[in-house]
């Protein structure tokens, strides 16, 4: 069982000096999401201390300590949600949204946010502003500063995408090389875009012949979480799960040579929005999944 981790990709294009050519690069070569399904990213390679410039919402440049770029382009228009939930709740993350036009050699800034504990002066307990961040109707800010102050939770306002412009997602984890899972409204259709790979089919391929996959049901769930695999010769699996702030909640063992489907009675969590990751050293997928 063999996973392609998306490091080896983003190994072929170190994150130097950000400029104009950079993002006219990226506009040409970063991973598209190609589905509404939630990806996650096991590991974001160390930059050469790159730096973008950003008018929006730090005073100096944006670092990119560890960075992924995404591409984003949709059938039809629609605002723009998403979910990023680090696997490690102390990584502080960061994003920046482009618009880049047609022949990417122009692009605007339409969303930023840099607020966390390792930017700016700290302002308010550092907690404040880890865990869980995203895009989100109906916050107040498009930007959000460097900084960790009270007001900051993580979310700035959703952005209305049209379908005739290319979008660049720039995503920086300050503290680690650790990744995160990321997750989009499902009322966005998105589609390839260009000659770009799709980011699912590049952070995981199939691991076996076999037609391997893990499934997780039902969604929405009230009691019972199962998670499943039609493989009973994969090796064991850790199952982590964690709450919309990026919080671990629970933790399993899944050994599918002992049950294919393992049943995870939840009954007893609040209700809302939950990830949950399925991994071993040759695998990993995340899901979302809302309890009711």
């Amino acid at each position: 069982m063999k996973a392609f981790k998306l490091f080896l990709f983003l190994n072929l294009f170190p994150l130097a000096i950000f400029c104009q050519n950079t993002i006219e690069y990226f506009c040409q070569n970063a991973p598209s999401i190609c589905n509404n399904e939630s990806v996650s990213i096991d590991f974001l390679p160390e930059s050469d201390d790159g730096i973008i410039n950003t008018s929006g919402c730090t005073v100096n440049a944006f670092p990119t300590n560890h960075s992924t770029w995404i591409a984003l382009e949709l059938e039809e228009p629609g605002f723009l949600e998403f979910d990023l939930v680090p696997f490690d709740i102390d990584d502080d993350f960061d994003f920046i949204l482009f618009q880049i036009e047609e022949d990417c050699t122009n692009h605007k800034e339409l969303r930023c946010l840099a607020s966390g504990k390792n930017l700016g002066e700290e302002q308010s307990s550092p907690q404040d502003c880890l865990g869980a961040i995203g895009l989100r109707i109906g916050e107040n800010e498009d930007f959000e500063i460097a900084g960790c102050s009270e007001s900051s939770n993580g979310y700035i306002n959703s952005v209305f995408l049209e379908s005739n412009f290319k979008y660049l997602l720039l995503i920086n984890n300050y503290n680690s090389e650790r990744g995160f899972n990321i997750s989009f409204s499902e009322k966005l259709k998105f589609k390839k875009t260009g000659i770009n790979n799709c980011l699912d089919e590049l952070t995981f391929q199939s691991p076996s012949p076999n037609d391997f996959s893990i499934n997780v049901y039902p969604n929405p769930v009230n009691s019972i979480l199962n998670i499943s695999t039609n493989n009973s010769n994969a090796e064991d699996f850790d199952v982590l799960i964690f709450d919309n702030n990026g919080s671990r909640i629970r933790n399993y063992n899944f050994n599918p040579a002992y049950a294919n489907t393992l049943s995870l009675n939840i009954e007893d969590i609040p209700q809302g929005k939950y990830f949950v990751r399925v991994f071993n050293e040759n695998y990993s997928k995340s899901f979302s999944f809302q309890k009711i």
